[in-house]
């Protein structure tokens, strides 16, 4: 089974026990989830042995193997390309920034990308809690209703004068792209090696660089709203109702890391139930209960996300009218095998250096869709 027949499999298994749960079919949606994670299990280790190794004959690569899967013209060409340091291949007309005559880099092939975006599904990412814009120009701005108050019409009497009302507020919000770049030293043997390999190695990189760049984005935007100490689960009560209150309703997520987790994953209402569980709708996702409401949750790792001393991480809000990332190209590869990066000499280590770039950049669209709070689990004297 092919990887992109896992994550189908994956996907329609998620389906099965989406719908065993809504038919409160609970111990067959327990062994259809026991399934599923079979299926997750075997599309990460699927992943581990794709560019294995099996003998081949008359190849000049005896001892060689490769796993026996189907590779397009796209991944052909892409790991050629890696394999010459893209010297013939075709470099982006991207200018920025570049002198004497330097061009931005090698753009990463379409299918290559779609390649990136189906590894990047299986990873934890905060991307996909906001909103993203692709954009044309390296600077620009967007103007955007703000949510406000409507007092609806005046009874105006017949032949009367119609009192004018006060507009919609607009708040404008302009980017400025920057480039990201980091290394990636590969060993010459590896460029030596099948097309599978080259380009999952590649495609692991540039996907990990790209979460964790995306997932700084999107934290280091939400820290800019006012830091507030939420007093335990009535603190995140008051948030939900109160703070973003019914104008954000139905699309407030709560986002938090492994402290976070541990910490809901204690609490208790008053007839003694946890307020963590699994959605009805998506069993894989986790819901915290708000009085009536039921609050999706994300969870990232602590490394991600730190616990700062004894204050704990919850960032509520909706986050795709809170942040926007303005997206300007694809990513790019430039390559050197002469370079020296910290301790690494790439010549003399025979090693050769992909540096990989992305621009970005990522705005507060809406500063009241947001609250960034924090928890004390200290339990206080007498409690």
């Amino acid at each position: 089974m092919t990887l992109m027949e896992l994550l189908a499999a994956i996907n329609a298994k998620k389906k099965d026990v989406q719908n065993l749960v809504d038919a409160d079919k609970l111990d067959e949606a327990k062994s259809a989830k026991e399934e599923l994670v079979k299926l997750q299990n075997k599309y990460d280790l699927l992943q581990d042995i794709i560019a294995g190794e099996e003998s081949g004959a008359g190849n000049g690569t005896a001892g060689r193997m490769q796993v026996n899967v189907t590779e397009n013209a796209a991944i052909h060409e892409f790991a050629n390309a890696v394999r010459s340091k893209f010297r013939n291949a075709t470099y982006s007309g991207n200018q920025e920034g570049g002198t004497n005559g330097e061009a931005g880099g090698y753009t990463v092939p379409k299918d290559i990308e779609t390649k990136i975006n189906e590894y990047k599904e299986t990873r934890d990412r905060l991307e996909v809690l906001v909103d993203v814009e692709p954009v044309k120009a390296p600077t620009g701005s967007r103007t955007y209703k703000k949510r406000g108050q409507h007092t609806g019409f005046v009874t105006v009497a017949e032949a009367g004068k119609v009192e004018k009302k006060a507009g919609p507020a607009f708040a404008r919000v302009e980017y400025a792209v920057e480039k990201r770049s980091g290394y990636l030293p590969v060993t010459n043997e590896l460029l030596d090696d099948s097309d599978a390999n080259i380009t999952r190695t590649m495609t692991e990189w540039l996907g990990e660089e790209d979460i964790a760049t995306k997932n700084g984005l999107v934290i280091n935007a939400a820290k800019t709203f006012s830091e507030t100490k939420l007093e335990g689960l009535n603190g995140i009560k008051t948030a939900v109702n109160k703070t973003l209150g019914s104008k954000y309703a139905g699309s407030v997520t709560i986002l938090t890391n492994d402290d976070g987790l541990n910490y809901l994953d204690t609490l208790t209402d008053s007839t003694g139930r946890y307020i963590l569980s699994p959605s009805a709708q998506d069993p894989m996702q986790m819901v915290v209960a708000v009085g009536a409401r039921r609050v999706p949750l994300k969870v990232v790792s602590n490394e991600t996300l730190a616990t700062n001393g004894k204050k704990i991480p919850f960032f509520i809000g909706d986050f795709k009218a809170a942040i926007k990332i303005f997206e300007r190209s694809g990513f790019q590869v430039t390559v050197s095998n002469v370079a020296t990066v910290g301790d690494i000499n790439a010549f003399e280590q025979d090693v050769t250096f992909f540096k990989g770039s992305e621009r970005n950049d990522c705005k507060v669209i809406d500063d009241k869709a947001m609250v960034n709070g924090y928890i004390d689990p200290t339990p206080t004297p007498g409690s």
